[in-house]
């Protein structure tokens, strides 16, 4: 995101020579972003040290707030994590029951339980629990790490496996995609391939 901003800032700008250098990179970065944006930002939301909070503003920073890019964005996370949910077990989202509604039409029979008591009890209990959260919602909802520390995300998901196993495996295969075979100053490369005279032809 610190490239998009850096392109669209040299796009916007009144340096005539930068901008048609930023309008040449601009094609080359808009298809590689396409791409690889998403997986670039769900990477970042599994370092401890920025997580949801970190990308939401990037995002509303640069595309605006409520933009389409960030509900795409987190639909694409949620859809991630309920598919690895599904598959190794575990809340996928919040309960959506509502809390108390019968508890109040159970106080209105006067404390008759009659022979359904117990039923209606039952019916009580199970709304007025407390809703369950998912493990991608604890995660971001625990205290984030400072972001001057050192961190070795992978090892912090190593160690963080048994508190959080479903976002541990997301986080590891999402973690161990490779971006890019391709050096950045080659892929952003507005002028000819160059070859050194010294380059065996061997």
């Amino acid at each position: 995101m610190y490239c998009y901003q850096i392109l669209k800032d040299a796009l916007d700008g009144e340096d005539d020579y930068m901008s048609s250098m930023a309008t040449k990179m601009w094609v080359k970065f808009q298809k590689y972003w396409a791409v690889f944006g998403h997986t670039l930002a769900i990477a970042c939301i599994f370092d401890p040290r920025y997580k949801l909070e970190f990308i939401d503003f990037v995002y509303n920073k640069n595309y605006g707030l409520g933009s389409l890019e960030i509900f795409t964005l987190h639909e694409k996370i949620n859809d991630l994590y309920s598919e690895y949910a599904t598959k190794i077990g575990g809340t996928v989202q919040f309960a959506s029951s509502p809390i108390g509604s019968k508890a109040k039409r159970a106080k209105a029979n006067n404390g008759n339980l009659g022979f359904g008591g117990i039923d209606e009890f039952d019916d009580v209990s199970s709304e007025g629990a407390l809703p369950i959260k998912s493990q991608l919602q604890l995660y971001f909802e625990n205290q984030s790490l400072s972001r001057f520390d050192m961190v070795d995300v992978l090892a912090f998901w190593k160690t963080n496996q048994y508190r959080f196993p479903i976002v541990a495996a997301v986080a590891r295969d999402i973690l161990a995609i490779p971006i890019s075979t391709v050096a950045s100053e080659v892929a952003f490369r507005v002028g000819g391939v160059g070859w050194a005279c010294s380059r065996s032809v061997s």
